[in-house]
């Protein structure tokens, strides 16, 4: 039993290898660009260059903790890795709803062996990457004057390599329901907010109507942003010493410092428990997911619908919050809203795509929203 699964899955990997090397190659150097490439380039353009270079790394590869922020800072280290990761997730299965996919169903290989095949190709180029971003840093550490150490740059590696690899992750699984590379990068994108964005909701509906602590908001947007992907590595709201509330919009005021930096075992644990549970998901989702998305954003209904009750919650909360003097004015508004957001939603969709027909009436063949 165990030959017969290691064929199908070398078989795969190798297939992998033919079609995706270019991609694999531009995920690499995009991960690659800031630590390594960028820095030689520095190097060659003189002193002073490679100078004000330096101060970007040693803030970058600290955490920015006890440092002040550089005068001119790019923050290419934080947020290029992630841009490199995300894409390769939205690509690797994307690019193969044109064709390919319905290609390798139709084989013996089943459709978890073809996730986890794409997901072990995704995070060996992404491991692969870190390991030479940190080899290259160790090197130069030994050559130039600079105030981070071996330590932190395994910090960093560590910290950010989980980080890419959860946002891979998630990508990976959003091509699962997404027909196409464009709908899975915004959907992506949109994720990595979304639950600091709920978190953030309810701490607005605590602070108005409930009277919470300041101590309570605080911890709830922490939380917020221990949900944030992108805060890993951008780690912008851990430190948070106090919450300004507007009157008629609360609207969250963060202030803080980098005297504590993350707790890089802790972050690293939760970013690779998102990975398993990212990809357990995506292999559920795939094994019931239809190929054939017949041009539309979402290759399933029930994607389709998630989508727009998201939607409509969002947009209810943005457009009644702040009118809604009391608890009772906002639930009831926020409710009706959000209800006929998705009514209207629903039955432009009906019309655009089915055209005028009586309700509970669908043309032959169709599968409805």
């Amino acid at each position: 039993m165990g030959m017969k699964l290691s064929k199908p899955m070398k078989g795969l990997l190798e297939k992998e290898w033919r079609h995706n090397r270019g991609y694999f190659l531009a995920t690499l150097l995009i991960i690659i660009y800031a630590p390594a490439i960028k820095t030689i380039f520095h190097l060659f353009r003189g002193a002073a260059s490679m100078e004000q270079w330096i101060q970007e790394l040693n803030f970058a590869l600290t955490f920015g903790v006890g440092m002040a922020r550089p005068p001119v800072y790019s923050g290419l280290l934080q947020w290029l890795p992630a841009i490199g990761a995300l894409l390769l997730g939205i690509i690797i299965l994307g690019e193969e709803r044109k064709g390919g996919l319905n290609y390798l169903v139709s084989t013996p290989v089943s459709r978890w062996q073809i996730i986890l095949t794409k997901f072990f190709s995704g995070a060996g180029v992404i491991i692969l990457s870190m390991l030479v971003n940190g080899l290259f840093l160790v090197g130069l550490s030994l050559f130039q004057p600079v105030s981070y150490n071996p330590v932190d740059v395994f910090h960093w590696c560590l910290l950010t390599g989980a980080t890419c690899l959860c946002i891979f992750t998630v990508a990976l699984m959003v091509s699962t329901f997404t027909a196409g590379v464009l709908a899975a990068g915004v959907v992506c994108y949109f994720l990595d907010f979304l639950p600091g964005m709920i978190v953030a909701m309810i701490e607005h509906v605590g602070a108005r109507y409930f009277g919470l602590a300041e101590s309570v908001s605080i911890k709830l947007c922490k939380l917020g942003s221990y949900l944030t992907m992108s805060d890993y590595i951008i780690h912008s709201e851990r430190n948070i010493n106090s919450l300004k509330h507007d009157n008629n919009w609360i609207t969250s005021c963060v202030t803080g410092s980098c005297g504590m930096g993350p707790d890089y075992l802790l972050d690293s644990c939760i970013l690779l428990a998102g990975v398993l549970l990212f990809l357990i998901l995506a292999i559920i989702i795939f094994e019931r997911s239809s190929l054939q998305t017949g041009g539309t954003i979402f290759a399933t209904g029930l994607a389709r619908k998630t989508a727009l009750a998201i939607f409509a919650l969002i947009i209810s909360f943005w457009l009644v919050f702040p009118q809604a003097e009391t608890l009772l004015k906002f639930i009831l508004y926020f409710s009706l809203l959000t209800g006929l957001i998705i009514l209207g939603c629903y039955y432009l969709y009906r019309l655009l795509r089915y055209g005028w027909q009586l309700p509970g009436r669908k043309k032959k063949g169709s599968s409805g929203f």
